[in-house]
């Protein structure tokens, strides 16, 4: 709750938003109708949250949304706002459509969310049907200024948000290259930068061969990562002229990736870095021409001078070509034709029927959700008609936004809205009284405070809390009502409809833990289905999809990145009530981490290399992927897993026919050549072979490492 997450400050975002909020608010004191001004200002506010969802398409879709929604809901609360059972059954129908938008996403969450707001406050102020028409078309305008504002500017703009979350991508692959070899553990995932955001959103004003540069530099810095997780594993300490090679690697690696993220984000080509070109160069070349051999044994897996230089090579392929690419783009040469990512489209109504069926249970978790809001909402705004309670209406607006559908996010919000709002009330009433402002300088703090709410919006829930508090008792006080009394209703209200909110989440609450077996049976279906796509490609030559493959590479990523997050989550929640143990969790974790180093290793090296079929290898891929698809589904059943295949005979008896281990006390010798049957008919490229065995081996340690970890956890527990 005290953490402020500095990289989540938007000041200039927040510049922007918070004029249009002072705009409307600005004419209409000079028009003489402040209250007018007031709800302009209002719906440009809800307008500007829903500005930091989406990049381009999606971002002005969801702002008109939910102008739109924030329109219709403040005009009929403002109507039935005379009607205390109307107003309440309202509220009941609203909470439960907005809880269950969240199926769709958080823009259409948020989205509920305005419209549910809105009808709390237009219930605050009972209007007839022409004045409600009336101050629900301002506060539209307001909106839409805002999305204009927003909008506005984007023919201006040279792809600010694709060029900055590029650049954080490769300056992402350029600390993991300086500071992360050599270790087994995989690099970053790409899939929480916002770049695969903003090329699924694409600019609505972009060229074909901007966004083709994008894409372009996008697959490339995949590649990237995968060639340094294939480098970044220890070399055999008995070869210190590799391992002195190898050590030049990541400052020179790193060099060149931090110049093209600087030269991507600056829009200009990149600078010379010749050092570092010819030392990638220069161990490629020392690599290739020593040569050597590999040692195949399970419990060994070193790679050979071959390999390494295959890996190097590797890196150096994609470098230069993003090198490249950031430099005909800045001369503004298209040098490369690509897919273009499609243009985001709605989904069919068919589509979103059936989502919303399949919702409608107490299965699932945004239902419950929706109840949990509706219900909430509803009683807290029924509680404060029946007591009278001037502007009471912030009692069911501070339930409504505290409720989250996660545990750790309510009660840090509830928390974090609690304390911010007493912070934020004192403050306000220290302002007033010192200063006791009239409309022109309401209207300049208005300002003030508006741009620190968007600031903070982000960056810390209990700033933010202070931030909107303020806004809110300075915004009313343009209807005539003394600061210090706002201020204190304001502050017992939210204590009040918090308290609430966390009172009912703890009666009913929605585990993460419930979710952590399905999010890692995901993960392990997911690396099933990318070890399956790459150790085909060392069983056959033919009839590989290159697309299928980065297509799988990036659904483990992006699995492996949910269910981090979602065991992240179950460690802040109670113990009670866990479907599965912390430590088995992260065990889990720790193996897929693991396994996804080796497959990334064997993507790297094969994708590096022109090698005949090894038909032998089919039997032990095909008995991974069918141990993790057991795993995964023991994970489901909350049960032990079943027999798993002989994983580590098969892997010993392939490495056995490739290298033959001498027995105990004896050296090898002629007798004990690896059996040329097992080998590919062309035994050109062993050491590309010995390292899929060297590799395998991980993978079966990982797999084991899960069964062991699931079968003691099924265990009872012994007092």
């Amino acid at each position: 709750m005290l953490h402020v997450d500095r990289a989540q400050l938007h000041p200039l975002f927040g510049l922007k938003l918070a004029l249009g909020v002072v705009i409307p608010l600005v004419a209409g004191i000079a028009g003489g109708r402040p209250e007018l001004g007031a709800f302009a200002s209002a719906g440009a506010l809800g307008v500007g949250f829903c500005g930091f969802l989406g990049v381009y398409r999606t971002k002005a879709a969801t702002m008109i949304a939910a102008a739109v929604s924030i329109t219709v809901s403040l005009f009929v609360g403002s109507v039935a706002g005379h009607s205390a059972i109307l107003t309440t059954m309202l509220v009941l129908l609203w909470g439960f459509g907005a809880g269950l938008l969240g199926v769709f996403g958080p823009a259409a969450y948020v989205v509920g969310l305005q419209a549910v707001l809105n009808l709390l406050v237009g219930s605050g102020f009972p209007a007839s049907v022409p004045d409600a028409a009336a101050r629900a078309l301002i506060a539209f305008a307001g909106g839409l200024l805002q999305t204009l504002l927003v909008v506005g500017v984007w023919p201006l703009r040279h792809f600010v948000a694709e060029r900055r979350a590029l650049a954080d991508v490769y300056r992402t692959l350029a600390r993991y290259a300086d500071g992360a070899w050599p270790t087994r553990e995989p690099p970053p995932s790409l899939t929480g930068s916002g770049i695969y955001s903003a090329l699924a959103d694409p600019h609505p004003f972009a060229d074909r061969s901007d966004l083709s540069t994008f894409q372009r530099l996008l697959d490339e810095a995949e590649r990237i990562r995968v060639s340094l997780a294939a480098l970044a594993a220890p070399v055999d300490a008995s070869r210190p002229d590799e391992e002195a090679m190898l050590a030049a690697l990541p400052g020179a690696s790193a060099a060149l990736l931090d110049e093209i993220a600087s030269a991507v984000q600056a829009g200009r080509a990149p600078a010379a870095q010749e050092r570092a070109w010819q030392t990638l160069r220069s161990v490629e070349s020392a690599l290739r021409r020593q040569g050597g051999t590999i040692d195949a044994r399970p419990d060994a897996p070193v790679r050979s001078a071959g390999v390494l230089s295959t890996h190097v090579g590797a890196l150096l392929g994609p470098l230069r070509v993003a090198w490249r690419t950031v430099d005909d783009a800045s001369s503004g040469t298209d040098a490369f034709s690509v897919r273009l990512p499609p243009v985001v489209r709605f989904p069919a109504l068919s589509t979103t029927l059936r989502t919303l069926r399949a919702s409608l249970t107490l299965r699932s978790s945004a239902f419950r959700h929706a109840l949990r809001v509706a219900i909430v909402v509803a009683s807290a705004a029924a509680f404060y008609q029946a007591m009278a309670r001037p502007n009471g209406y912030w009692l069911p607006v501070a339930a409504l936004l505290v409720l989250q559908p996660g545990f750790s996010d309510t009660f840090t919000r509830g928390l974090g809205m609690m304390s911010g709002t007493v912070v934020g009330a004192v403050a306000a009433t220290l302002i007033a009284s010192t200063l006791r402002p009239e409309q022109w300088m309401l209207a300049a703090l208005i300002a003030v405070i508006a741009w620190s709410c968007f600031t903070t919006f982000r960056a810390n829930y209990a700033l933010f809390a202070a931030c909107i508090t303020a806004y809110i008792v300075f915004l009313v006080s343009l209807f005539g009502l003394p600061q210090p009394v706002a201020a204190l209703n304001r502050a017992f209200e939210t204590v009040i409809g918090a308290s609430l909110a966390l009172f009912a989440y703890a009666v009913w609450p929605t585990w993460e833990s419930r979710k952590v077996p399905e999010r890692l049976a995901a993960v392990l279906e997911a690396q099933a289905a990318y070890a399956e796509k790459i150790l085909s490609r060392f069983v056959s030559a033919d009839g590989h999809d290159d697309r299928a493959l980065a297509q799988a590479r990036l659904g483990a990523q992006l699995a492996r990145s949910n269910a981090e997050e979602s065991v992240e989550r179950m460690l802040g929640e109670p113990e009670s009530g866990r479907r599965l143990d912390p430590s088995t969790a992260l065990g889990i974790l720790a193996a897929v981490r693991t396994f996804a180093v080796a497959g990334l290793t064997l993507d790297a090296a094969r994708r590096g290399a022109a090698c005949p079929p090894w038909p032998a290898l089919r039997s032990l891929a095909g008995a991974i992927e069918h141990a993790l698809v057991c795993l995964a589904a023991s994970l489901r059943a909350d049960g032990s897993p079943p027999t798993l295949p002989p994983l580590r005979e098969m892997q010993r008896s392939l490495a056995d026919r490739v290298e033959p281990r001498p027995a105990p006390g004896l050296q090898r010798n002629a007798m004990s050549e690896p059996d040329q049957s097992a080998l590919p008919d062309s035994n050109e490229c062993p050491p590309l072979y010995r390292l899929a065995i060297s590799e395998t081996a991980l993978m079966v340690d990982s797999v084991d490492t899960m069964a062991g970890l699931l079968v003691e956890s099924r265990k009872p527990t012994r007092r």
